[in-house]
């Protein structure tokens, strides 16, 4: 079956004695290169599937990065009742990050959580509050009876602070402010 676009025949040599000679005959394809539709959709292809790596490697790359003031803290892993912390500690504040998937995690229960493993982690100290979210926090620890730092300022957060006891069923009052 014939290519429905035209033939066109290349491929001469100047011979001396004999002029032109049809050495082979080799069919090329006449089309404009705007008609040539797979190398366009192959480059746009790839185009799109580096950019959905490109994006894909920078989320994964900040699952577990460390927030303002704790990039040079090193990243300490600790796990407790199903539940997997990074933790980055800066003086007597703690960067508390969950890496293990939970579903509908409440605030309360995570910050619990939390807390138990920075007391496990510094036995001198207690956090004194916990602000953030269910996948990140930050606690100011109360170390040897000084008193906690600060308290970030920020738009909109709920703050808690925890009442007295060592364990996880301790309780959690949080308040938005």
């Amino acid at each position: 079956m014939a290519a429905p676009f035209c033939i066109q025949f290349k491929e001469y040599v100047l011979h001396a004695n004999y002029g032109i000679q049809l050495i082979y005959v080799k069919p090329v394809e006449t089309r404009p290169r705007s008609w040539r539709v797979n190398p366009t959709l192959t480059m746009l292809s790839q185009a799109v599937v580096m950019r959905l790596l490109i994006a894909l490697v920078m989320l994964l790359a900040a699952c577990d990065s460390a927030g303002p003031g704790f990039g040079s803290a090193p990243a300490v892993q600790r796990e407790f009742d199903g539940s997997r912390f990074t933790l980055r500690f800066a003086g007597d504040l703690v960067e508390v990050i969950r890496t293990s998937p939970e579903w509908m995690p409440r605030f309360e229960t995570v910050a619990r959580k939390a807390a138990f493993v920075v007391e496990a982690e510094l036995p001198g100290c207690r956090p004194a509050w916990i602000e953030g979210d269910p996948a990140m926090m930050l606690m100011g620890l109360s170390c040897d009876g000084r008193k906690a730092p600060r308290r970030p300022k920020r738009d909109r957060t709920f703050f808690c602070d925890l009442t007295t006891g060592n364990s996880p069923s301790s309780g959690l009052v949080c308040s938005a402010r």
